[in-house]
This record gives C-alpha cells, structure tokens and sequence, in this order.
C-alpha cells in the first residue's frame, strides 16, 4: 500500500560506519521495525568510488553523499518502498557532510536533507543552512548530527559550551530566518534526558 504524506514517518541516525555487512543488515532490519519511511543517516563512512549496498526488499532506494578520501564521513536518505517519490533534484558534498535531496510524494513537494556538520564549526552550519536555503521547495525536512548545542541550558549537563556566544545567536537568528523548528525541543518542552555523551559539545547523560 503506497503511503500518503500524513502517513510518512522520518528516522535520524549517526550510524558510525556502515561497512560492515552485519551492520548493515542490522540497520535495515531495524529501520522496517521502526516502520521508517524516510531514513537519514550520518557517518555511513563509505568512500567514493567503494560504497557497499545499503538497500533491501523494504528499502530499495537510496541516495549517498560519499567522502572521496578515507572511509569517513558520508550522509544518506533512503526511501522505504512504499513512498512514492518523484525525484525533482538533489545536492552532494564532495566531503559527504551534506545531502539536499527534493520531490514530490503523492503531489506534495518536499525537501528531506541531512547535513554531518565538524565539530566547532559553526561557520559550516552557517553555510550549509545558506545553500539549503537556497535549494529548497516544499515541505523542508532537516535532520542530522550538528555537533553544535543551540540552547546550552538545556542541551549541555553544565549549561555551557564551547561555541562563543555570539556564535550561537548568528546560528539560532538563521534558523529563525528560515522558519526552522526542533521538534524535540518543540514537543518536550523541558525534558533534558539525553542518550549519549558528546566531549567536544559537553554534553553527557543525565535523568528527566
């Protein structure tokens, strides 16, 4: 049964290597368990030129932004079956921090990027937000691992991070101004557990 756009479900993952093939098969069996219909993932590593199959009966379609050096790095979208996309365009990084990938499903236009940002590298985001701007049409659906907290109070165990906070503002005043909205910040208002420790943006576990 073909899905309609209030039926599309999204998963964000930093899979940190996809290399393995029993890390793979893991991956894909666990997207249909979620019943994902968009994937995004980061850190797939898969280098240009050399990337293994990412795909099954469930997921047959997928797009790859690969790094053309060492296996590192590399954004992906894959597309569960049941979506009927009708591609329009698409952006790569030749690093593989980005992928910009647009069309229609069932009539209605949408943008799904992931974008794999540095650590402390703010001036990327800035960037990147600017060319996905520039890019997108329709819905805009961002998801990815920013290696940046917007609101160090909630997002940090301390409530500090490394980022200036001048910084912070220029990146949360471009959000704004392109009508982006964190939807776990939106839906959980004030819930600060956290599922994993990150040194470079302090940020550790901690209990509701």
């Amino acid at each position: 049964m073909t899905l309609t756009p209030a039926q599309l479900t999204v998963m964000i993952i930093n899979a940190r290597e996809l290399n393995k093939p029993e890390k793979r098969s893991g991956a894909l069996k666990d997207f249909q368990a979620h019943k994902a219909s968009i994937v995004m993932i980061q850190e797939t590593h898969f280098k240009k030129g050399d990337r293994p199959k990412l795909s099954n009966q469930h997921y047959p379609q997928g797009y790859f932004s690969d790094y053309h050096g060492r296996k590192s790095r590399g954004t992906a979208i894959l597309l569960n079956k049941r979506v009927p996309f009708q591609e329009v365009g698409r952006l790569t990084d030749e690093e593989g921090r980005f992928l910009f990938l647009k069309g229609k499903v069932a009539g209605q236009s949408y943008t799904f990027a992931t974008i794999y940002a540095p650590n402390r590298q703010h001036c990327f985001l800035l960037q990147t937000l600017n060319k996905l701007h520039a890019f997108a049409e329709g819905v805009l659906i961002l998801g990815g691992d920013f290696n940046v907290t917007l609101d160090p109070t909630w997002d940090c165990s301390n409530g500090t991070s490394h980022t200036p906070t001048q910084q912070l503002h220029s990146l949360n005043t471009l959000i704004r101004k392109h009508q982006l909205v964190d939807c776990w910040r939106a839906h959980l208002m004030k819930r600060t557990k956290r599922t994993s420790h990150s040194s470079p943006t302090r940020t550790k576990p901690t209990s509701e």
